[in-house]
């Protein structure tokens, strides 16, 4: 279904059908990547990362970096 350091939780937890949010839960990793120029959770394997999300609820920390009106 697409690379585990993008998914979104519900995708790595069950092997059913998903609906837009999980797309909308991917696509803003990827925002989030481009506003802060940093990988998602560089620092682990990208089925740690997922791990992480879906069982650990973890996510991406909302830097200074993003301007205050996307953030919000």
């Amino acid at each position: 279904p697409g690379n585990l350091r993008w998914m979104a939780p519900e995708v790595f937890t069950q092997c059913t059908r998903y609906s837009v949010k999980a797309d909308m839960f991917s696509y803003a990793l990827c925002l989030w990547e481009l506003l802060t120029g940093e990988i998602p959770f560089a620092h682990l394997k990208p089925a740690a990362a997922a791990a992480d999300m879906a069982y650990h609820h973890i996510r991406p920390p909302i830097g200074y970096s993003i301007p205050k009106p996307i953030s919000a």
